[in-house]
């Protein structure tokens, strides 16, 4: 078997499949995900045997200066500087919530424990796609398309975000902040334990929106180390397509080619690494039951 990518969701699709050989086109020390990483349960850190942190996060609006509470307008105008649509988001329950963290360096940490499985540098094209061998593949949906000779663009429905990370000094809280506001670029700023995560549209944190970032999550100009972290991460947001078409894309790669698509970039849509460990065993058993039908269809 195949696994083509060892970003997070590869690296832990490679744990439910042991013998599979994963394929990565960066070197061994590349970055994988920076911006927010929490998960809703404790399933991922049973998969990958690493222990994760169970937290209380709060959550609040910060608008105009002021927190506000969740309203149809503040949900609206947060979708649309998020995905340029309007649409339910997370924003709706600002409620605390039960969360489990990875540590900081869980990428590194699955890939020092995979590094014997993972070949690096290798680019992956047509002549990879062999039919005879189960692939999982967690490279985007019309990069897979395309290997298998279908039509199906969907880079322009692609957004690069940009995640700032600074450390807090005497800190150990888990919060995040939403700024439905169009007149900052961020759209959310996270505490967890010690570290500032700020999540943005554009690339040029100001420090104006770095001031209102202190104010809304009560930081001390005074308790913020300098930044250690300036990242872009190009498949940041992933806007919706026409759904039938997805999923029946999804599902001719799976029953013709053998290809199983699995991650947010696979399936070309916005879910979580949550869902993605559940995917993974609906996957295990299309292949162990040669059962391509339609029970892929109700998990993309």
């Amino acid at each position: 078997m195949k696994i083509f990518g060892a970003g997070l969701a590869g690296l832990i699709a490679g744990y439910i499949f042991p013998k599979a050989i994963i394929y990565e086109k960066n070197n061994k020390d590349f970055k994988s995900h920076q911006a927010l990483l929490r998960f809703r349960t404790n399933k991922i850190s049973e998969i990958t045997g690493i222990k994760f942190k169970k937290v209380n996060v709060l959550k609040s609006i910060w608008i105009d200066g002021a927190e506000v509470q969740p309203s149809p307008r503040i949900v609206a105008m947060y979708s649309q500087k998020v995905t340029g649509k309007y649409e339910n988001r997370s924003i709706m329950d600002i409620s605390t919530k039960t969360r489990y963290i990875a540590p900081d360096n869980f990428h590194s940490l699955l890939i020092n424990d995979l590094r014997e499985r993972i070949q690096f540098n290798f680019e992956v094209d047509e002549s990879d796609y062999t039919k005879h061998l189960p692939i999982i593949s967690t490279l985007p949906l019309s990069f897979n398309s395309k290997m298998l000779g279908y039509n199906f663009e969907t880079v322009k429905d692609i957004s690069s975000i940009y995640v700032s990370k600074y450390e807090i000094k005497s800190c150990d809280m888990y919060c995040t902040v939403y700024y439905p506001s169009n007149s900052i670029g961020v759209y959310r700023a996270s505490i967890t334990k010690n570290k500032l995560i700020i999540e943005s549209k554009s690339n040029d944190l100001t420090v104006g929106e770095l001031h209102i970032i202190r104010k809304s999550l009560g930081i001390s100009d005074f308790d913020l180390e300098e930044e250690f972290v300036n990242f872009e991460q190009p498949y940041g947001k992933l806007y919706s397509l026409n759904d039938d078409e997805r999923r029946v894309q999804i599902y001719k790669m799976s029953h013709d080619h053998n290809v199983f698509s699995l991650g947010r970039f696979a399936v070309h849509k916005n879910i979580l690494l949550d869902d993605v460990a559940k995917d993974i065993y609906v996957i295990k058993e299309m292949i162990n039951d040669d059962a391509y039908g339609t029970s892929i269809m109700g998990r993309v």
